[in-house]
């Protein structure tokens, strides 16, 4: 053990630990793109999330949505910027995973899309997300949640899957520190 220690809201636990018990990892809802890292966003003062590629043939695609691009002399040019998701504000990536992360997979939303100045509303539905999938099977996590002043109630998740019969097993520990 290194002794490094981490915090994870409930609200998040409630939602991740069924799906890394019954499928392995994480399942998270996404919009099938690529996007430009806030800190490039922040350096160009560009409010919302830069998208940085569309994969041809995808349903953002077919509907006109389109990331970084070059320009006749080679500069880069920045195509669509994510405004908004079904009226709520996006300022960063952040912003935006923690919006999706309200819907599931196979949801309807409403992007509001930025080009030269230009905003127009697009519809998209959500798909499985590639980024962050890491495999958890056969891991154990621990872990601290607030309790009260005193003491962190922990919770210890073990995760076994047998992928041949797809049968999922979980064992939860209860315990105070």
């Amino acid at each position: 053990s290194s002794g490094i220690g981490f915090a994870i809201p409930v609200d998040t636990i409630k939602k991740i630990a069924p799906q890394i018990i019954k499928y392995g990892r994480v399942i998270r809802p996404d919009l099938g793109l690529t996007y430009l890292p806030d800190s490039y966003t922040r350096r160009l003062g560009i409010q919302g999330v830069v998208i940085y590629e569309v994969p041809a043939g995808s349903e953002a695609y077919k509907k006109g949505v389109r990331g970084l691009t070059r320009g006749r002399f080679g500069r880069i040019l920045i195509q669509d910027i994510i405004k908004e998701v079904d009226g709520k504000k996006v300022n960063s990536f952040d912003d935006l995973y923690n919006l999706l992360d309200n819907y599931k997979i196979g949801d309807t939303i409403t992007l509001t899309l930025e080009r030269n100045g230009q905003k127009r509303k697009i519809q998209l539905t959500l798909v499985q997300s590639d980024w962050g999938s890491t495999d958890f099977v056969g891991s154990n996590f621990i872990i601290f949640l607030p309790e009260s002043q005193s003491g962190y109630l922990a919770a210890v998740i073990q995760v076994k899957f047998d992928a041949e019969k797809r049968i999922h097993r979980e064992k939860y520990g209860l315990g105070f520190n």
